[in-house]
């Protein structure tokens, strides 16, 4: 906040200005500590990003991850890489977040600071345990079935495959 050192002094004095300019009671602020704070950055790899061709008529940019482990901070990874990518890329025209789970026991369930992220249009969630028992002629959901089959079952999925 070196350039917004008005602001900086103006909520140190009193934090509780925030609170009345968000029309809540000013005395919120004496359950909060106001001080700015340096955040390092990190390098992010995302697991995969489709960016559509200059020509495509749809320029969305789609955030592709795939989780199997279970991680309590998955979503705070993943978003600050969406977030980090759109600062460093301002010209980006969408973006959609993609999320392949194995299963919905491998998703965290401290989902509360990404609530309206997570209910958005740009978002969406693929639980791949639900394509263990459907019958389809498509090669990318055989595939997805391969990847979570038990070994007795990967065989003979794999060998229908080809």
């Amino acid at each position: 906040m070196k350039t917004d050192s008005i602001f900086y002094r103006i909520f140190q004095t009193n934090p509780g200005f925030l609170f009345e300019i968000l029309g809540q009671p000013s005395e919120l602020a004496a359950e909060y500590k106001f001080r700015s704070v340096e955040v390092k950055q990190l390098a992010f790899r995302i697991d995969g990003i489709f960016l559509p061709d200059l020509t495509a008529s749809d320029q969305t940019v789609i955030f592709l991850e795939t989780q199997f482990q279970k991680d309590t901070e998955f979503y705070h990874r993943y978003f600050a890489e969406i977030f980090n990518y759109l600062k460093q890329y301002p010209l980006t025209e969408d973006w959609k977040a993609v999320v392949l789970f194995s299963r919905r026991s491998v998703e965290p369930t401290h989902t509360h600071l990404f609530r309206k992220l997570l209910q958005c249009e740009q978002f969406q969630r693929i639980y791949l345990e639900d394509f263990l028992n459907i019958e389809s002629e498509l090669v990318g959901v055989q595939l997805m079935q391969l990847i979570l089959a038990k070994p007795d079952d990967a065989v003979p999925l794999a060998q229908a495959l080809f």
